[in-house]
């Protein structure tokens, strides 16, 4: 497992995801954006596990942050 790829943390996450644990699924995006901080997709994806848990206002940011990094 290569951590120094987004790829990781994206499939990794939908594991717990997927049983409906989105806290835990936050904290695997979060460990990706600790170690990959300018990959747009993980703030993506973090700002849809936070909407998950109702935590609008940090998803908003974690959107803002993905749109920032990906503007073209």
């Amino acid at each position: 497992v290569d951590p120094a790829n987004a790829d990781v943390y994206l499939i990794w996450s939908l594991l717990p995801f997927d049983q409906g644990e989105y806290m835990k699924a936050h904290a695997v995006i979060q460990s990706g954006i600790d170690e990959l901080p300018h990959e747009a997709d993980l703030h993506y994806r973090a700002a849809t596990y936070l909407i998950y848990e109702g935590r609008y206002r940090e998803a908003l940011t974690s959107l803002e942050t993905a749109l920032t990094l990906d503007f073209d």
